[in-house]
């Protein structure tokens, strides 16, 4: 817990405390000589302060959970009564300047003793209310670290599984063209090496701009359309303001990845249409492809699984997305909304 909430807190509750006793003793106490009462509170202030610190500082959980608990209460009780002996002695041999003059001092010894011991009863509580209270607070903030950097690690992970994929497919593509089409070999090694580029250099942190994620697919597109002689096998529409927008990286590839890979190649043009629309701070994304049998939608032996996918959206926007998969007349749809957060909308 911050240090300065902690004396905020702190600061807080005592001044609160100590206002609600002075005012009870004044209410309570009959010929208060008002010159000397603030060291009448100050005396009783302090001995609070030591057994609530006391109790703040020295109980955990560990103890707690061990056979110590008994020595702890009993040293604990030894504590209080002990330490109220020398703050009893100053209170009482001075009331004659504190209060009105005493005249059986025994028994005023033993009510105020009695008194001070309620005190410490009365401020425990509070003591140990503190400290289970930091300890919760800081385990509450440990186990958020470590959740992230467990879903950071995740993420990492599940990113990194997009790569080899992508990477085994498009060359085995390209060593198809080698021989018989060395120019589309060429050009495929060229869109290759682009989009490596951005793997490498671009897509390696948390957010990027959406329009060098567009060029990505663009040039994903082109490379695998070296599969087909229909040129506009591929209809990618894009309407809205993208520019500046910034994006998880490699957030809608393997969406089109899948669609190359399952999809029908032959005797339907376009084979695949893709949509992408950002309007405030909203984006739809969707994808359709032909598939030859309703089975092949669930194949999850290659390419990157929707269930890899679904957990990296969750991990990257929680509750704020929605995935829907439907096959609708040979046809397997995907449809994508995302709800970016307003002020990261366009900061990196």
């Amino acid at each position: 817990m911050n240090k300065k909430l902690i004396i905020s807190l702190h600061l807080i509750f005592w001044i609160t405390y100590s206002g609600f006793l002075a005012g009870y003793l004044l209410l309570e106490a009959e010929d208060i000589n008002y010159v000397y009462f603030p060291a009448v509170v100050l005396v009783r202030r302090i001995y609070d302060l030591m057994i609530f610190y006391y109790f703040y500082y020295t109980i955990s959980p560990k103890l707690l959970n061990t056979k110590k608990i008994i020595l702890y209460i009993f040293l604990s009780l030894l504590f209080i009564g002990v330490l109220a002996i020398p703050f009893t002695y100053i209170t009482v041999y001075n009331s004659n300047r504190w209060y009105s003059p005493i005249t059986d001092y025994s028994s005023y010894n033993k009510d105020y003793f009695i008194t001070l011991l309620y005190h410490a009863f009365l401020i425990i509580p509070f003591g140990i209310a503190f400290k289970l209270g930091k300890l919760w607070y800081d385990n509450f903030i440990t186990q958020k670290i470590l959740k992230a950097q467990s879903d950071a690690n995740e993420l990492a992970l599940l990113r990194s599984q997009i790569n080899p994929h992508f990477l085994f497919n498009t060359l085995n593509n390209i060593h198809s063209f080698i021989r018989r089409e060395p120019d589309k070999a060429s050009f495929g090694i060229i869109k290759l090496s682009d989009i490596m580029r951005y793997m490498l250099y671009k897509s390696d942190t948390e957010k990027v701009l959406l329009e060098n994620e567009i060029e990505y697919i663009n040039n994903y597109i082109e490379l695998q359309k070296l599969r087909t002689s229909d040129t506009n096998f591929v209809k990618f529409n894009i309407t809205g303001n993208y520019q500046g927008v910034w994006v998880p990286p490699l957030l809608f590839v393997p969406f089109v990845e899948n669609a190359f890979k399952h999809g029908k190649k032959r005797g339907v043009s376009p084979g695949i249409t893709i949509n992408l629309s950002v309007l405030n701070n909203k984006i739809d994304f969707s994808i359709t492809n032909y598939i030859k049998e309703e089975k092949n939608v669930d194949n999850t032996k290659g390419g990157f699984g929707l269930k890899n996918i679904k957990r990296r959206l969750e991990l990257l926007f929680g509750d704020k997305y929605e995935l829907e998969t439907s096959v609708e007349e040979n046809k397997f749809i995907v449809k994508l909304k995302i709800t970016l957060n307003e002020d990261k909308l366009h900061s990196h």
